[in-house]
């Protein structure tokens, strides 16, 4: 049975784990809960070896080749369910990451509650098969969502009970900002610097296309930081950096010394790409990515385009600038020039949003007793 003592034990289920899961579990750990890591896929210190590992009591690996999950009713899926099953009895909650959505619909049948943690609404991505995400939506005690977009596609589709939700945007924790803050670039040239790292991509049908952005920047004499994911199909941006100084395209570095890195730069710059046939696309719009809240966290103001849950982040946190064309870009780069540098942001942290959480979880287990 699970314990009801204090502090709480969580157990983190994800099938690969990730960079928000890992906040979360850091901001908890920070706040004195104890959280357990169980999971399938690549360790998560093999994907971000920077990651500090210890914040977690225990890390549980399910040695469960991906091939097992292929057919959910086969023998060697079924015998990775019943060691989920198994292990979660030990825990107050089972909070489960997603995507995808397997996991949490397994531990609807675990003994303790099941919070369901969206970080990627699937049906956003036009995918046919929701069952698992219908299914974990409806049956979960609790929700979790990144963007009040993604909230309301799940009550418009799943009718979830909102009373059991809450928000919690990628947020950085506090502990991450760095000590050491780099001078900055536009000091010595005199020259606007934009960092715009994350996915990028050449297809002028994803949001995170940003060469049309990218290019009338640097056609201005504006220099434009990348940090691609991957240095792959990006040919294009590679083209442009080849031709113009001012398009600097960098390699991935260990997170916390990316993190310093940002210091340098004047402000973020994520010009999400809308097409007129996307202006009401759900994925387009539901994007918040992790290194929009890196950079606001480590004191850098953003501008963005259009994109709803980003642009609502901007507004309503006062931490750049929401942007429609061109002119409207070269006035907010001149105006936050002006502004004071590294001003330290206000409730954009991890920490500052994880206590909804815990009173998720203490609410969902009053109720169970």
């Amino acid at each position: 049975m699970p314990h009801t003592h204090s502090p709480l034990h969580i157990l983190f289920l994800q099938q690969e784990p990730c960079i928000r899961m890992y906040k979360e579990a850091r901001a908890l750990k920070n706040l004195g809960l104890k959280v357990t890591l169980c999971f399938q896929g690549t360790p998560l210190n093999q994907r971000y070896p920077s990651m500090d590992m210890s914040i977690f009591e225990a890390v549980i690996d399910l040695n469960a080749p991906r091939e097992h999950l292929r057919f959910y009713e086969s023998p060697p899926a079924l015998q990775i369910f019943r060691k989920i099953w198994d292990i979660s009895r030990e825990f107050d909650i089972v909070h489960c990451h997603n995507e995808p959505d397997l996991f949490a619909t397994v531990a609807l049948s675990c003994e303790p509650p099941m919070v369901h943690d969206t970080h990627d609404f699937l049906s956003f991505r036009g995918n046919n098969n929701k069952f698992f995400e219908a299914m974990a939506s409806r049956g979960s005690d609790g929700r979790i969502y990144v963007s009040q977009v993604e909230m309301d596609g799940a009550i418009q589709l799943y009718g979830i009970d909102v009373n059991r939700s809450v928000l919690l945007a990628n947020y950085m924790n506090r502990d991450m900002v760095p000590q050491t803050r780099l001078r900055k670039l536009s000091e010595t040239d005199g020259i606007p610097h934009l960092a715009a790292p994350g996915g990028i991509t050449t297809s002028a049908k994803s949001p995170a296309f940003f060469l049309p952005g990218v290019q009338f920047l640097v056609q201005q004499g504006i220099y434009v930081h990348l940090y691609p994911y991957k240095n792959r199909d990006i040919e294009p941006y590679l083209n442009l950096a080849r031709q113009c100084k001012f398009l600097c395209i960098h390699e991935q570095l260990p997170h916390q010394d990316f993190l310093i890195e940002l210091t340098q730069y004047d402000m973020g710059f994520t010009p999400w790409h809308i097409p007129p046939e996307k202006k009401d696309d759900n994925k387009t719009h539901g994007h918040l990515s992790n290194r929009l809240l890196e950079m606001v966290g480590v004191g850098l103001p953003v501008i963005t385009t259009d994109s709803r849950a980003s642009a609502r982040f901007v507004k309503e946190h006062d931490v750049g600038r929401v942007i429609h064309s061109g002119k409207e870009l070269l006035a907010a780069i001149e105006d936050l020039m002006r502004k004071e540098k590294n001003v330290t942001p206000q409730n954009v942290y991890m920490e500052d949003h994880i206590p909804q959480v815990i009173s998720l979880y203490e609410t969902i287990l009053a109720e169970r007793k």
